[in-house]
């Protein structure tokens, strides 16, 4: 994850390098070309959405396998909503704040070399330093736990 992250970082700079040196109508040209691009994507997901995933008793199962339009948002949300319905404790929220926020706090964190050549990253006020990552697993395995007992009670149902 550290990598991807640093390497996001560097395209997203190449990027900004990019547009600071081209003519108006070459960002123009991009951006309607990426615009485009986007817009079709989503516009089919849409359509699935709206479509065979909402009409077909198989819909549901396809949604979930779709890892851009069911993110890891939908899926702590739907274990929320089945946690609920089970009368067990709703574990979601932690979950979200503790894992998922983290996750993508990391993903986008900047790559930096202290003076004695040390990398860490860091993003806003965030610094994953050893202690932070130490508190990070905990979370993980917690999580881990809470899944795993959920699978439990299921697999009595």
């Amino acid at each position: 994850m550290n990598e991807t992250s640093d390497l996001d970082n560097q395209k997203v700079n190449l990027i900004k390098s990019f547009i600071e040196k081209s003519k108006p109508e070459t960002i123009v040209e991009l951006k309607l070309q990426i615009l485009s691009e986007i817009n079709e994507h989503f516009s089919k997901k849409l359509e699935k959405v709206n479509g065979e995933w909402r009409e077909k008793n198989s819909g549901f199962n396809n949604l979930i396998k779709d890892n851009f339009v069911f993110s890891a948002k939908y899926k702590i949300q739907t274990l929320g909503w089945i946690l609920n319905k089970l009368s067990e404790e709703d574990f979601s929220k932690d979950y979200n704040q503790e894992i998922i926020n983290i996750r993508n706090l990391f993903a986008h964190a900047e790559l930096l070399i202290d003076e004695n050549g040390r990398k860490y990253f860091k993003k806003e006020d965030t610094t994953f330093d050893p202690n932070y990552c130490k508190q990070i697993r905990q979370n993980i395995n917690k999580h881990k736990r809470n899944l795993e007992q959920l699978k439990n009670k299921l697999e009595v149902l």
